[in-house]
């Protein structure tokens, strides 16, 4: 099982690069604020993150990503949405959809 402190280590090297080449390609700005969530459980590593930001030409906007990692595997799954729409109903859906999916063994 991974320490606490790995899963920082892991968030910062694996999940810290998705997060910033998407907010390159999406061409965002400038960051107005981040809420970074370990959601991991017995199965899974999992990063959660809201970004929030302005975007070039749309303001403001909103990245959500999801990065789950499962145990014994050296697969990532990145899950992100990004919206131009600053709505809390947008934002407690998607984060809904995302914390509905999860992985199963064969």
């Amino acid at each position: 099982m991974v320490n606490h402190s790995e899963f920082g280590q892991i968030a910062q090297g694996y999940v810290g690069p998705v997060v910033t080449a998407y907010l390159k390609s999406f061409e965002i700005t400038r960051v107005l604020g981040e809420k970074k969530e370990d959601q991991s459980d017995r199965q899974n590593m999992r990063f959660w993150q809201g970004t929030s930001a302005l975007h070039a030409s749309i303001a403001p906007a909103m990245l959500l990503s999801s990065h789950t990692i499962r145990y014994g595997s050296n697969l990532m799954v990145n899950i992100v949405y990004v919206s131009g729409n600053d709505s809390i109903e947008e934002v407690r859906s998607v984060d809904a959809v995302m914390n509905s999916l999860s992985f199963t063994g064969r």
